[in-house]
Parts: C-alpha cells; sequence; structure tokens
C-alpha cells in the first residue's frame, strides 16, 4: 500500500525529488538575500573609502608639512624651492627639497609621488604657510577635519 503526503505534486515519483517550483522558490530565495547583503556590503564600503580617502589625504598634509620643516632645518631654502603658497608646498614636497650647505647638503627631502586618488588641492587644503618678515615660509597642518572630532 503506498502512503501519499497530501501535498505531494509528485504523484508517480520519489519522495525524495524536488519540483521545478522548488527549485525555481530556494533560487529566488537565495538571489533575493544576496542582492540584500551586496546592497549592505557597497553601502558600507563607500562610506569606509570615503574615510579611507580623508584619512590619507590628512597624513600626506601632515608629511608635507614634516618634510619640509625638516628640509628647513637641514638648511634647505624654501624660497628657492619656490615655497610661497600651500599649493606650491605640496609641488615641492614631491618634486624635492635639497639643502646646500650643512650635513645634509645634497639630500633630497621627498615625500614622492601622491597616490593617484590624492589630489595636491585637498592636501593643500589642510595646510598653511606664513612668511616671515625675514622671508622664509613657515608651513604648518591645519587640522581643519578629523573623523574622530565628529566634524
Amino acid at each position: 500500500m503506498k502512503i501519499h503526503h497530501a501535498l505531494s505534486f509528485l504523484s508517480g515519483k520519489s519522495q525524495n525529488a524536488y519540483s521545478f517550483l522548488q527549485i525555481l522558490l530556494s533560487l529566488g530565495a537565495f538571489l533575493f538575500l544576496f542582492s540584500v547583503f551586496s546592497v549592505v556590503v557597497v553601502g558600507y564600503s563607500e562610506r569606509t573609502n570615503s574615510a579611507a580617502l580623508q584619512e590619507t589625504t590628512i597624513r600626506d598634509a601632515q608629511c608635507v608639512v614634516s618634510v619640509l620643516n625638516s628640509a628647513q632645518a637641514a638648511g634647505a631654502d624654501l624660497n628657492a624651492a619656490g615655497v610661497v603658497d600651500s599649493e606650491s608646498a605640496v609641488k615641492a614636497a614631491i618634486k624635492g627639497v635639497v639643502p646646500v650647505n650643512g650635513a645634509f647638503a645634497n639630500r633630497i627631502f621627498t615625500i614622492g609621488p601622491l597616490r593617484t586618488y590624492v589630489t595636491v588641492d585637498a592636501v593643500a587644503a589642510l595646510i598653511r604657510v606664513e612668511i616671515h618678515k625675514d622671508g622664509q615660509p613657515e608651513i604648518t597642518f591645519v587640522p581643519s577635519y578629523h573623523p574622530n572630532q565628529g566634524f
């Protein structure tokens, strides 16, 4: 005697087989969950990438200030390097500044090229250049944004 399940759509087949409708519903549920997960991940990665870009820009601006101040302390003439504003300071740090006298004579002080996704303008926005009475520039970092401060 054969006993059939009340909801069985497989009248003459084994009870272990799946119907086409069951396979489609399972596949649809999987695709739905995958799409929901991918939307969440993409949204999170965009926020993460934005924060990483801001942190990289801040770090590059700090490197520019540190390298140029070190070069100036080693005897480099930043006026000769053409440092008159923040943009020219970033470009000088990328190109390199060379002291002509002292223990570090003919050594290049540089940060190297910026990453392709960081612009000179973004780094320059975080730097202040002030020209003193003696004509030498003073370069400082301006922390206008930091994610931990919640600005």
